[in-house]
């Protein structure tokens, strides 16, 4: 299994923009910036590790795990230090283009790529019940990462459609 991507394209830096960021068009510029990097830059560096991985194990049944939408764009979220619902929006779009090039580029190296985002749809921050953790929760992985039922019931799920539960791709 493989998972790659969000912290070569600067999500951290970009959430935390979009977090602190004084005005709706410095978030949407650094998400645009953050796309720009996605579809031009990404694509070389995901070849070079999916070719390496492949190099090394010529015949490995390779699975790449793709990113889940952050938010939920309810515009009543409660959860404090959360961006508003026009930058929730450009955030989640970031993801989808960040999805689709990893799902390009790994089925390009014939990889299996698993969609996350279906398993973590009602699940995701300002949700009722996340599976990602929101900017505020205490934790050693950090804010926008999955908690312990994120990555059982979205992750692990996503791997299992794949696999068959068996941990072998099908």
């Amino acid at each position: 299994m493989a998972k790659t991507g969000g912290n070569d394209a600067g999500f951290g830096p970009v959430l935390r923009t979009c977090t602190a960021a004084d005005s709706d068009d410095t978030c949407f510029a650094a998400v645009d910036a953050a796309e720009s990097f996605e579809r031009s830059a990404l694509p070389d560096r995901l070849s070079r590790t999916y070719a390496a991985i492949r190099r090394s194990s010529p015949h490995a049944q390779v699975v790449v795990l793709g990113y889940p939408r952050l938010f939920d764009l309810a515009p009543n979220c409660t959860e404090p230090q959360v961006p508003n619902v026009a930058r929730r929006t450009k955030l989640n779009e970031g993801a989808d283009v960040l999805d689709g090039v990893i799902q390009s580029v790994s089925q390009r190296f014939g990889f299996y790529f698993g969609d996350v985002r279906g398993q973590f749809a009602n699940h995701v921050v300002c949700s009722t019940d996340p599976w990602i953790n929101g900017p505020s929760v205490p934790t050693v992985v950090g804010p926008y990462h999955p908690n312990q039922t994120g990555y059982r019931n979205g992750y692990l799920a996503a791997l299992d459609v794949l696999t068959g539960g068996s941990g072998a791709a099908t």
